[in-house]
């Protein structure tokens, strides 16, 4: 015996049979996903088209058969329930649309046990903020002329905590590479705790939209605070999660043909690094850019500091200090070198032969550009 259902789909013009076929395919593959695909089959009616006076009215007739697998009704029932339950899903999905198709007849056979003709969404909320860690301590003593910027990321985190989260003003720290922008992250993060219980970071150019909403959709426990690295260097469609969780709603939301459209309150501040902020404020026309408040430049380090860098890093070595202003004569007077990443490979890789030239003369000999001078 098999079980009969009518689909309906209101749009305001005509649509081809063939793309509303397609679409009915589609409902069914949902249908009859995983293990139901192998013992039931299904026949489609012909489409039927009538003009209504909000444009046109289509109707389907599907009904399943069971073929296979075990003949017994309680069996039976439980897998027509979930066929329904995926059908309603399907005929929702965003691709048809402002016009959904819809379930109108089918099911009575259940005995008025109706299956979920909508989405049922399940909301959370953080459990607790756990032990966010404010003091400093000595987790910026490496980080040299960037107070202000420490000072104002440091402040907005104590405007979440002190406000239960709800005052979330979201911190970007922009500049080139080089600047000092995810020390300064990874020092917050050492400063409020563990990783995945005081903080969690996200690497923006390796992180799916469907790998971060599955995490924080089914995570028993969401951390306050939100790292993500270089947030502008991945495509929009990875991001648009992110919307959600740093505006009012601080909702993550996904739809899911085993659980319906599953949301979940995360009330995250979020801390970022971006190195190019033109490309940053056209990500999705400006709306991400938009839901940061603090907008924290970082410059380049001068010549005063990148001698302390170079001290910091000659002592880590138990190295000679007399690398150093070598080091800062060749790379930064000379050439017009100010990023850190690049004058400490050579400070510590030139080490003696720095003091007698030989070493900035193998450099010179071995680039494949030529390096610009000073004037």
């Amino acid at each position: 015996m098999g079980h009969t259902i009518v689909l309906e789909r209101v749009c305001s013009q005509r649509t081809n049979d063939e793309i509303l076929r397609k679409q009915i395919n589609f409902i069914v593959g949902r249908a009859l996903g995983g293990s139901r695909g192998s013992s039931w089959t299904h026949k489609l009616s012909k489409i039927k088209a009538t003009q209504i006076e909000q444009g046109w009215k289509f109707t389907s007739n599907l009904t399943f058969t069971k073929t296979g697998g075990r003949k017994d009704s309680a069996v039976e029932r439980k897998q027509w329930f979930e066929i329904l339950r995926f059908t309603v899903l399907a005929s929702n999905n965003a691709k048809f649309g402002e016009y959904k198709w819809t379930l109108v007849k089918g099911g009575e056979e259940l005995n008025g046990e109706e299956p979920i003709f909508e989405d049922k969404i399940i909301a959370t909320d953080i459990k607790d903020y756990g032990n966010i860690n404010l003091s400093p301590n000595n987790c910026f003593g490496h980080i040299y002329d960037r107070d202000h910027q420490i000072a104002i990321v440091r402040s907005a985190i104590i405007a979440a905590v002190e406000s239960d989260f709800v005052n979330r003003f979201h911190c970007v720290l922009f500049g080139p590479p080089g600047c000092g922008k995810t020390e300064i992250l990874m020092s917050i993060g050492r400063m409020l705790g563990q990783e995945n219980e005081a903080f969690m970071k996200f690497d923006a150019t390796s992180t799916t939209e469907a790998g971060a909403s599955r995490i924080l959709l089914e995570s028993d426990y969401i951390p306050p605070v939100l790292i993500v690295e270089e947030i502008e260097k991945t495509d929009e469609k990875s991001l648009r999660w992110m919307l959600g969780i740093l505006d009012q709603r601080a909702e993550i939301r996904r739809t899911n043909f085993r659980i319906g459209n599953k949301a979940r309150n995360v009330k995250m501040l979020c801390l970022a690094t971006v190195n190019d902020m033109g490309l940053f404020e056209k990500v999705m026309s400006g709306a991400l850019a938009s839901r940061f408040a603090h907008e924290i430049y970082c410059p380049r380090p001068d010549r005063d500091v990148l001698k302390l860098i170079l001290q910091r890093e000659v002592k880590k070595v138990k190295g000679n200090e007399e690398w150093i202003e070598p080091s800062l004569e060749f790379c930064y007077d000379t050439y017009q070198i100010d990023d850190p990443r690049k004058i400490i490979p050579i400070c510590l890789c030139g080490r003696e032969n720095l003091l007698d030239g030989t070493y900035q003369k193998a450099i010179e000999a071995t680039r494949r550009d030529v390096p610009v001078k000073r004037t």
